[in-house]
């Protein structure tokens, strides 16, 4: 076996909400001891972090949790049973921290809606507002990959109310 499949290394999961700096730091530190489960876990820490910025909008944060998922949570081919729970492991962070932050944008927008249509907007538009919403927010997939299933069952409930 390659170095990438060595299994005696401790791989701790990422710690979440550095700033860029840490990450960078620890990634090059990872990548010059050659070790590609470090290195994986820094940038999933990296990429969960910019898509949990409250300020980032959900286009960009769903970018950040799908390249994390698709390029750091996968083990290498031929992974012994430790690091492809590793990895099992480091992909479900992402999903849980993907599905929170979708389950507060749905909160904000019911949130939102409730009050422009107690202010008297009219309930067909904000429906209709409420249906393109939540398309971008899980696209056509009951569940989507980067999402657990039940927050998606949240999710529906909200859209439910509107939809």
């Amino acid at each position: 076996m390659g170095d990438a499949l060595k299994t005696g290394t401790f791989h701790p999961l990422p710690v979440i909400g550095h700033p860029p700096a840490f990450y960078e730091r620890h990634i090059k530190l990872a990548e010059q001891a050659g070790d590609v489960h470090a290195r994986a876990s820094h940038k999933v820490g990296e990429y969960v972090t910019e898509g949990i910025d409250p300020k980032v909008p959900w286009e960009h944060k769903l970018k950040c949790f799908r390249h994390a998922l698709k390029h750091h949570c996968v083990a290498p081919e031929g992974s012994d049973e430790h690091l492809r729970t590793f990895y099992s492991k480091l992909h479900d962070l992402v999903r849980r921290h993907a599905s929170t932050e979708a389950i507060h944008a749905a909160q904000k927008f019911h949130i939102d809606a409730t009050k422009r249509l107690q202010s008297g907007a009219a309930r067909p538009g904000l429906e209709d507002e409420a249906d393109d919403f939540f398309l971008a927010l899980l696209g056509h997939d009951r569940t989507p990959d980067w999402c657990t299933r039940e927050a998606a069952d949240q999710i529906a409930r909200i859209r439910n109310q509107w939809v």
